[in-house]
């Protein structure tokens, strides 16, 4: 899987939106994208408006989506924002609760195990940087 990226451009802040599907996930069934800084219009801050992932069908297994980061900071600023069970959804939504803010060397990774085999998944992550 790779990411597709949308970018609109304004004078303070770049929207991106990157969209990524598979149908197999990798070796061992698994997905994984991350989004560093710089990927998101090569800026020095970013933040995450959504995340929306979407499968082709109910898990079979219990499967957790996980969304984390690691931090350039070091070790102590890396934390895990969503683990998320999958087992009864098809389709998950979500937005921050409170504004996330990032800076560039930073990577936010989304996880998902597809123990399952049978599963096709969509991810779409949408969010701000500040223009460079």
């Amino acid at each position: 899987m790779s990411w597709d990226r949308v970018r609109v451009d304004n004078q303070l802040f770049n929207f991106f939106s990157f969209f990524s599907n598979s149908d197999t996930g990798g070796a061992d069934g698994s997905v994984k994208e991350v989004i560093t800084g710089g990927d998101a219009g090569e800026t020095e801050h970013f933040t995450i408006t959504d995340l929306r992932v979407h499968l082709s069908s109910i898990c079979l297994s219990v499967e957790d989506l996980i969304v984390s980061v690691k931090s350039i900071k070091g070790s102590e600023y890396d934390v895990t924002l969503l683990s998320q069970a999958m087992s009864d959804l098809k389709d998950f939504h979500w937005q921050p609760s409170v504004s996330l803010m990032f800076i560039s060397g930073d990577t936010v990774s989304v996880y998902m195990s597809l123990d399952s085999g049978s599963n096709a998944i969509g991810v779409n992550v949408n969010g701000w940087a500040i223009a460079s």
